[in-house]
């Protein structure tokens, strides 16, 4: 949005018309609003009350110093030294603008007065201490100087600044339109996260029920076996809940194979033959109703190409199922243990 700065030029006066005029071009060229004593001449402590007042209003504070020190206060200090202080107390971003050799400032422009000329050189002393300053020997020299002196402060140290009302209010309202949309958009994504949470918890209800339906025949080749031995009935949801902690990484075919063997035997005391104790076409009739499931999948790892093993891994809707069945069956198991 377009803002204007409001800049309080601050200087001598009868001494620097010329120059303060150019300032004032300059700063209206700049798309500023200048302010200074042109308006309210500083040259009395009432009148000083109201300086300090649009000085509250400015953005920033253009100091243009001569060779003239000005009228002072009743303690002695200039009104526009006074103004710079009670810039730099309210934290107003100064430019200072100093004459580049005052020796050569024609007599009727410069201090007569010894105690003024000291003042004076105490001021510049003081408004050249820590902030942006620039020279000048004439006032063709001061719409450059100005020009660019104000364009880097700006940048620099953005202020407030103006702006016409009615713009003011468009920009509240689109504040207000922008806070509006983004306020729908966290809703948006609430109701999404609670669709998903209540679809999930639905799908996985769904999945388990299926899983703990689905019988299957187990039969184990233990090593004094002589031919495959039929043990007690498991569902796939046995299958899953035994292999799926070992499927967060990767495991072979083979290892699968003996791990279900090992657990689902009838007999703990008897030992499953070493390789292959479930049959083979068992195992992957399991795996691929899981894989339907969207339970398991291949191994995206890659492997020795002397390694003829397939490697099977949990997919990661797998693993938030399996993350779900094992908290649901833990708060479970504290409720019969608070009981």
């Amino acid at each position: 949005m377009d803002k204007k700065y409001q800049v309080f030029i601050s200087s001598t006066y009868s001494d620097l018309k010329e120059e303060r005029s150019k300032i004032f071009q300059t700063l209206m060229e700049l798309d500023c609003i200048p302010a200074g004593m042109e308006l309210f001449p500083a040259t009395d402590e009432e009148q000083f009350e109201f300086i300090k007042r649009i000085i509250d209003d400015c953005d920033y504070y253009l100091l243009v110093i001569g060779g003239r020190y000005g009228s002072t206060t009743a303690q002695g200090i200039s009104y526009t030294e006074k103004e710079y202080d009670y810039a730099i107390e309210k934290g107003i971003k100064v430019v200072a603008l100093l004459h580049e050799k005052p020796n050569e400032i024609p007599y009727e422009k410069s201090e007569q007065n010894e105690i003024s000329r000291k003042l004076l050189e105490s001021f510049r002393e003081k408004a050249a201490t820590g902030r942006l300053v620039r020279f000048w020997k004439t006032a063709e020299d001061l719409p450059g100087i100005v020009a660019l002196s104000m364009a880097k402060t700006i940048k620099m140290f953005p202020a407030t600044g103006w702006v016409r009302a009615n713009l003011a209010e468009n920009r509240e309202s689109s504040k207000e339109l922008a806070r509006l949309s983004i306020e729908n958009h966290e809703l948006r994504e609430e109701l999404k996260t609670l669709k998903e949470t209540i679809q999930k918890t639905e799908s996985n209800g769904e999945i388990k029920e299926i899983l703990k339906t689905s019988e299957v025949e187990v039969y184990i080749y233990y090593h004094d076996s002589k031919d495959w031995e039929a043990q007690k009935k498991s569902t796939l949801l046995s299958i899953f809940s035994l292999i799926a902690p070992e499927l967060i990484q990767e495991k072979s075919s083979t290892d699968i194979n003996y791990s279900l063997a090992f657990h689902l035997k009838d007999d703990p005391k008897r030992e499953i033959r070493g390789t292959w104790p479930l049959p083979t076409n068992n195992v992957t009739d399991w795996l691929a109703d899981l894989a339907a499931l969207n339970l398991v999948e291949p191994s995206s790892r890659k492997h020795a190409v002397s390694d003829k093993n397939e490697y099977w891994q949990l997919t990661n809707f797998a693993k938030e199922f399996l993350k779900d069945m094992r908290l649901n069956r833990l708060k479970e198991e504290t409720k019969g243990t608070i009981k």
